[in-house]
């Protein structure tokens, strides 16, 4: 998303300076300091900086570069355990967003799927334009996917969490139009008008086809 595309309903001038939080979370050692994980957020920070919005993005702490961004990093600590990760972070994410956010509020506050409704009700609350990164399929696990009851009721949450979410949300940008036809067939609910197709794609300033 290189650029601001005005959600159906909305008065935000394209001149206006906006404050935007965007969220995400994620588990993988192999990852820790390296933005490959969280590439096609950091990217938006970037633009969305560079278009002169004011950017906060919260990440989980995994020591990620800090100098020379554009914009603000919180990183938010965690108990780096099984079932207390997302316990932590997002308890974490909470003390941070009351401490920073009490008394002022976002402009705009877009969520990478995965990390929990807390953020989307912090968007409510706050009454920001809520935005919903769909980035892979939310019902690939469902239903009646095999494993321990832990394993499927995490697959439950995880997908009644992605319905809340694009239930409340102004806008939802999803990875695929197949993904965006089957979030629309099993919620009839949701306004097509409001779900944009954001592929992912390769870094043209970087690869590029070679010579024969």
């Amino acid at each position: 998303m290189n650029g601001w595309v005005q959600p159906p309903g909305m008065s935000i001038r394209s001149h206006e300076k906006l404050n935007i939080l965007i969220f995400a979370y994620w588990h993988d050692r192999g990852w820790k300091g390296f933005v490959g994980a969280t590439v096609k957020i950091w990217d938006l920070a970037h633009n969305m900086a560079g278009l002169g919005h004011d950017v906060v993005l919260f990440l989980p702490r995994y020591d990620m570069p800090k100098a020379d961004l554009p914009f603000r990093l919180i990183q938010i600590p965690l108990l780096d355990f099984p079932f207390l990760r997302s316990l932590s972070f997002h308890i974490l994410l909470a003390v941070s967003l009351l401490r920073r956010y009490r008394i002022s509020r976002p402009d705009v506050v877009y969520i990478r799927r995965g990390i929990s409704i807390l953020p989307a009700l912090f968007a409510r609350l706050k009454k920001a334009l809520l935005m919903y990164e769909v980035n892979d399929d939310p019902y690939a696990g469902s239903p009646g996917r095999s494993g321990s009851p832990v394993v499927r009721f995490a697959d439950w949450l995880s997908v009644k969490t992605d319905e809340t979410v694009l239930a409340w949300c102004d806008m939802a940008f999803v990875i695929t139009r197949e993904v965006r036809d089957k979030v629309v067939r099993r919620l009839p609910d949701i306004e097509p008008c409001k779900s944009r197709i954001m592929p992912s794609g390769a870094n043209t300033e970087l690869y590029c086809p070679m010579d024969k």
